[in-house]
C-alpha cells in the first residue's frame, strides 16, 4: 500500500485572482436564494393581515387573500409600514377610498345608499387585496434580485468566511 499526501493551498475570496473569484461567485450563484429566504416578507404580511398562499419569481405571480378586515389591515400598515413604503402610500389610498363609503354606511340612513356603498366597499377590498399582493411580489422580486446579485453573494462568502482553492472552487 502507498499513500500520497497533497498540499492545497487555501485562499480567502479577497486573495483570489480576479477570473477565480468570477468562478467562485458562479458556482455560489443560489447560495442566498437555496432557503427560504422569503419567510421575514411572508411575515411582515401575515402582520397585516395578507396571507401569500403562493408566489412565483420568474413568471411574476402571486396568490393569496387578507385574514382580517381591510380597515384593520389599513390600520397595521399605516402604524407599523414607514411613510415612504409603497405600502403604507397604498394603504393611505386606499382609507381615503373607503371613508367616504364608511360614513354612508354608518350613518344608517338611506337603504338603497347603504347596499350601494356596501357593494363599492366590496370592490375597493378586492381591489386593496389585489394591490397589496401585487406589492408584496414587488418586494419579494426585488429582495430575491438583490440576493441572487454578484454583492449579497460576495457579502455571503466574506461573512462566512468561505475558503476557496486558487481555481475559486470551495476548499
Amino acid at each position: 500500500m502507498r499513500t500520497i499526501t497533497t498540499t492545497t493551498n487555501v485562499y480567502k475570496f479577497t486573495e483570489l485572482s480576479d477570473a477565480a473569484k468570477e468562478h467562485a461567485v458562479s458556482k455560489l450563484y443560489d447560495c442566498n436564494t437555496q432557503y427560504e429566504w422569503w419567510d421575514s416578507d411572508e411575515d411582515d404580511a401575515a402582520n397585516i393581515g395578507l396571507k401569500i398562499a403562493a408566489f412565483n419569481i420568474d413568471h411574476r405571480t402571486i396568490s393569496g387573500k387578507l385574514t382580517m378586515p381591510v380597515g384593520e389591515s389599513i390600520a397595521k400598515v399605516l402604524t407599523d409600514h414607514g411613510p415612504t413604503c409603497d405600502t403604507h402610500k397604498l394603504a393611505l389610498k386606499y382609507n381615503a377610498l373607503i371613508a367616504p363609503h364608511q360614513a354612508v354606511i354608518d350613518a344608517e340612513e338611506d337603504d338603497d345608499a347603504i347596499d350601494i356603498a356596501n357593494d363599492v366597499l366590496s370592490e375597493l377590498e378586492d381591489d386593496y387585496q389585489h394591490a397589496m399582493l401585487e406589492e408584496y411580489l414587488s418586494i419579494l422580486c426585488k429582495q430575491w434580485e438583490y440576493l441572487a446579485s454578484e454583492e449579497a453573494i460576495i457579502e455571503t462568502i466574506e461573512a462566512n468566511e468561505y475558503e476557496f482553492n486558487e481555481d475559486g472552487n470551495l476548499a
